[in-house]
């Protein structure tokens, strides 16, 4: 075992057996970034925290390290709205500051930076990660089992640019992210597209933009992203659409009381366009929804047998 790794479960261990530990806090954060660029993985942040901060730490400590980042940044439920610090290419784990400028020296001091600038890199440093696991024999079969490398947003082929060297090139993109997949779940070659690298590291820096909102953006004549911008905002949120087709449906059959069922039969068709939704599993989106919709007063749950009244 490294050292890195029996130095982190010993630090594990220490902190179980101490009550009075201390809060990593978003000053931690913003120091250990700063020394690590300005981006890095949620893990390495970590490190560096551990490594300059205050012991003794919360029992998991990359746990409080993904609260403070959620907590300062605007893109997650847990804002605190205030500062708005980081920012975060979903599902990757890497985390960064929302503006991270570094005001440009003039051109004398920059000339005398490219003079004497240099650093020592190539230092093997031992790394921790829990990591989504990936099966490489489906991504194998997938690209099997193209009729061409052919990029389904930009409809590029790289080898068109390259030649040779890129020849068959293309990668796989997982359309719902793999951070997303819960354990146990399963992935079919109906849930990846063939992307080249620039549409594929752009969809997961737009997340949770897709395949087809890409394409758009790319063959929009107006400005690409105005284009998708329009899409999204003519599209209805869950809750929206899920009330709307209960105001639809008690009018329908002029009664206040409506059931989980009749909603699926006659409403979740229109719901699924009214949100544009491509998911697997619509029913179980709905079922959450209507949960939201009872706490927030909307509707009252009747009985045990999916009945609801609309207030």
């Amino acid at each position: 075992m490294d050292d890195f790794a029996k130095n982190y479960r010993h630090h594990l261990a220490f902190v179980s057996e101490s009550k009075d530990t201390m809060p990593i806090t978003v000053g931690n954060i913003v120091d250990a970034l700063e020394a690590l660029g300005g981006e890095a993985h949620y893990s390495d942040i970590t490190a560096q925290v551990l490594k300059v901060a205050q012991a003794p730490f919360p029992a998991d400590p990359a746990a409080s390290v993904r609260a403070r980042l959620q907590e300062r940044c605007s893109d997650y439920k847990a804002f605190k709205h205030k500062q708005d610090l980081f920012e975060s290419d979903a599902g990757t784990g890497i985390w960064r500051f929302r503006q991270w400028r570094k005001a440009p020296p003039q051109p004398s001091q920059l000339k005398e930076e490219l003079d004497t600038y240099e650093v020592f890199e190539g230092r093997l440093v031992p790394k921790l990660h829990l990591v989504r696991e990936r099966d490489p024999k489906l991504i194998a079969k997938f690209k099997a089992s193209l009729a061409e490398a052919r990029c389904e947003a930009c409809s590029i082929n790289l080898s068109e640019i390259y030649g040779a060297l890129a020849a068959d090139y293309i990668e796989a993109h997982h359309k719902k992210p793999v951070a997303l997949i819960q354990e146990g779940g399963t992935t079919t070659l109906d849930d990846l597209a063939a992307l080249c690298p620039n549409c594929h590291r752009i969809i997961h820096k737009n997340y949770p933009m897709s395949v087809d909102e890409l394409a758009v953006a790319i063959a929009a004549p107006n400005g690409f992203v105005g284009d998708v911008q329009s899409a999204r905002d003519k599209r209805k949120s869950w809750k929206d659409a899920v009330y709307a087709a209960i105001v639809r449906l008690v009018n329908s059959e002029h009664a206040s009381n409506f059931t989980r069922q009749n909603l699926i039969e006659q409403e979740l068709a229109k719901i699924i366009a009214d949100v544009n939704s491509k998911g697997e599993t619509p029913e179980q989106t709905l079922s959450r929804v209507l949960q939201e919709l009872k706490s927030a007063g909307v509707i009252d749950f009747i009985d045990n047998r999916g009945t609801y009244r609309l207030n």
